[in-house]
């Protein structure tokens, strides 16, 4: 892309050149607002085509295809200069080398399934958060398929605040916020081991877009929400805007694990679920006030939640396991240490202090 031409794009320093550099077939990159997000996907996906050129076959999903609009229009300033051809009647770019990148529309399971028989080396859903969960994006993963030796990618990018925010901050372990790239590693049914790129980014990595819009983290502070501006500054996947607890802190309400003084009252609550998730909480009461860490009294009276059982598929946080509740008895009981013969009979419960 340079030679006797202009350099038309380049990756920034820090997540987007991670972001290009990334080989492995899934990938979550952003996390805070105004991190380059579209630009490093478009600009990944110019070098890869240039790479590997017919057998390049990339598409950008969005809930609506009205959404994708200001990424159709940076892509033009991207893939224009280049010698791409913009068919604007399919949404689909001719790439220099052959290679193809489009533009679809995503909201649910029937329209995954709608790709299905279209072979694509290359996958991107933009604003992930703005799925209540991943159920259409994961159908995608059938339509993904290697082609002359290139291999596939699936990459998400979101912000906190959206309907998603809890089922992405559970799948790529959001919370805390990592500080630096990390690699996450999924056992399949099959033995084999699926790895995941998390690569997160944040407003101050966009050096560009500080430079060329420096009140743009002013507005931020405007949007009228603490919450939601915390987020979108800091990638803060614990802060949710409307939650019914809208005091909630991670830093102050999650606490290191202790062990728990003997005469403090226990206690257990559980909230059935089936389709959705039950959750079973474990609690003690703070008998006098107490130490927890340096700089944290816990005041007598107030209560610790320090074991719970929350019945949901793996990287589905609300979707149930559907147990029945002599099950669900059965797993409270073995959580307690309890015992049992061979006929199911309890035998013996050991005590645990532990919180």
């Amino acid at each position: 892309m340079s030679g006797n031409r202009r350099i038309v794009w380049a990756p920034q320093p820090g997540p987007q050149k991670s972001l290009i550099d990334c080989p492995l077939p899934e990938v979550f990159f952003g996390g805070a607002r105004g991190g380059g997000k579209t630009d490093g996907v478009l600009g990944k996906w110019a070098i890869k085509e240039q790479l590997t050129g017919r057998a390049f076959n990339a598409m950008m999903f969005r809930r609506t295809t009205v959404s994708a609009e200001d990424a159709i229009e940076r892509s033009k300033e991207i893939y224009g200069p280049i010698g791409g051809k913009f068919n604007a009647s399919r949404l689909r770019w001719v790439m220099p080398n052959g290679g193809r990148v489009g533009f679809g529309y995503l909201d649910n399971i029937r329209d995954a399934d709608a790709w299905q028989g279209r072979n694509l080396t290359d996958v991107w859903v933009e604003e992930a958060g703005q799925y209540p969960d991943s159920a259409p994006i994961d159908r995608l993963q059938a339509v993904l398929r290697s082609a002359h030796g290139i291999g596939t990618q699936l990459i998400l990018t979101a912000n906190p605040g959206g309907s998603g925010q809890h089922w992405l901050r559970s799948r790529y372990k959001l919370y805390p916020f990592p500080a630096s790239p990390m690699v996450l590693r999924r056992k399949l049914p099959n033995g084999n081991v699926f790895s995941v790129a998390v690569i997160p980014s944040r407003i101050q990595d966009n050096r560009v877009l500080m430079r060329n819009d420096p009140q743009y983290i002013d507005r931020l502070y405007q949007v009228g929400s603490e919450k939601l501006v915390k987020a979108w500054l800091d990638g803060d996947w614990s802060a949710v805007e409307g939650a019914f607890f809208d005091c909630w802190d991670a830093d102050r309400h999650v606490i290191e694990p202790f062990t728990i003084p003997d005469g403090w009252t226990r206690f257990r609550s559980g909230d059935w679920g089936s389709a959705k998730p039950f959750s079973i909480g474990w609690w003690t009461v703070v008998a006098d006030d107490y130490q927890a860490r340096p700089g944290l009294v816990l005041p007598r009276g107030a209560m610790v939640r320090y074991r719970e059982w929350y019945g949901c598929k793996p990287d589905k946080p609300n979707t149930g396991i559907k147990l029945t509740a002599e099950e669900v008895g059965q797993g409270i009981m073995e959580r307690e240490g309890a015992e049992f013969d061979e006929h199911g009979n309890m035998t013996h419960k050991r005590s645990h202090i532990t919180c």
